[in-house]
C-alpha cells in the first residue's frame, strides 16, 4: 500500500487532491496545513509519494517553503510532485535540481494531475527506471552517457543533466538510431498527458535548455519540419 503525503495549505485543494489521489487502489493518504507539521512528518516518516506545494503561508519565510522541504526529501527513498501556482519562471528547473519528479502548475487539471501521480507511483517499482532509463541505443552518441548514479537524466560531456523521466524517455527515442528522424506519432507515446505536437515542442524546448545549460554549445537535437526529432550523431 502506498503511503502518499499531501502538503498543502490551502484546505480545499488540499481535500480535493486528496480526493482524486484516493481514487487509486489502496492509496493511504496523510494530509499537512503547515510547514512545521508537514517537516516533521517528512523526517520521522516515510513517504512513498509526496505532493509538496512551493508557498505554504502568507510570511516571507514561507513565501516558498516547501523548497525546504523538498530539500530535506534529498536523498530519500521518495518521490515527489511539486505543484505551484507561482509565476517564477525558474521554479520549474529549480525543483529538478532538487531532486523532484515533476511540477505542475496551478490551476491544477485533474487528468493530469492523476496520470502524473500515477507514472510517479509506478517509478517506485524496482524494474521502473530500467525500463524507462536504460537506452537501447547500440552506440551511445558521443559526449552522451548514462548516469552512473542512476538519477534520472543522463552526463553530457561528463556532466550531469536533470531530466524528468517524461524526457528520459523522449530521449531514449532519439538515441536508439541516433541521425534517423523520429516521428512525432512515436514520441507522443512517451508523453504522460497531452500528446499533441505543441506539447512535445515544449518538452523538446526545455531538454535542449538542459544541455544548453550544461554546454552552450549544445546542438544535438535538430527538428525536422513537419515530422518529428532527430539526435544528431555528429554533434
Amino acid at each position: 500500500m502506498p503511503r502518499i503525503a499531501i502538503i498543502e495549505d490551502d484546505s480545499k485543494l488540499n481535500d480535493h487532491l486528496k480526493g482524486l489521489v484516493e481514487s487509486l487502489p489502496d492509496a493511504a493518504v496523510s494530509q499537512y496545513l503547515d510547514r512545521s507539521a508537514a517537516e516533521e512528518a517528512v523526517i520521522h516518516e516515510h513517504f512513498d509519494l509526496v505532493i509538496l506545494d512551493i508557498e505554504l503561508g502568507q510570511g516571507p519565510k514561507d513565501k516558498y517553503g516547501g523548497l525546504s522541504i523538498l530539500a530535506k526529501l534529498s536523498g530519500k527513498r521518495t518521490v515527489t510532485l511539486v505543484v505551484s501556482g507561482t509565476s517564477e519562471q525558474s521554479l520549474p528547473n529549480i525543483v529538478i535540481t532538487l531532486q523532484a519528479y515533476d511540477f505542475i502548475g496551478k490551476p491544477i487539471d485533474d487528468l493530469n494531475f492523476i496520470n502524473k501521480v500515477e507514472h510517479a507511483l509506478n517509478s517506485q517499482r524496482p524494474d521502473y527506471l530500467d525500463d524507462s532509463q536504460t537506452n537501447q541505443a547500440k552506440v551511445w552518441p558521443p559526449g552522451l552517457t548514462p548516469d552512473p548514479e542512476r538519477h534520472p537524466g543522463f552526463l553530457w560531456k561528463g556532466k550531469r543533466v536533470r531530466l524528468t523521466l517524461t524526457q528520459v524517455r523522449l530521449i531514449n527515442c532519439l538515441i536508439k538510431n541516433p541521425g534517423q528522424p523520429v516521428g512525432n506519432q512515436i514520441l507522443a507515446k512517451q508523453l504522460e498527458s497531452s500528446n499533441s505536437p505543441s506539447a512535445i515542442a515544449t518538452h523538446m524546448s526545455d531538454i535542449r535548455h538542459r544541455f544548453t545549460d550544461i554546454d552552450p554549445e549544445f546542438k544535438a537535437i535538430d527538428i525536422d519540419p513537419g515530422k518529428g526529432y532527430v539526435w544528431l550523431f555528429e554533434s
